[in-house]
């Protein structure tokens, strides 16, 4: 289920739309939740 994994993105997804529309700061805290986010999906779809 290819589409299940990437539904962790959705969260930087609203930093990003948040920080775009609504004018919102991107914070150094929500720079890090995003990295582990992103390390998170990559770790979870690469064979280590």
């Amino acid at each position: 289920m290819v589409a299940g994994q990437f539904i962790n993105f959705v969260p930087v997804s609203v930093i990003v739309l948040a920080s775009f529309i609504l004018g919102e700061p991107i914070i150094w805290s929500l720079l890090i939740g995003g990295l582990f986010v992103i390390s998170g999906v990559y770790l979870t779809n690469t064979k280590l």
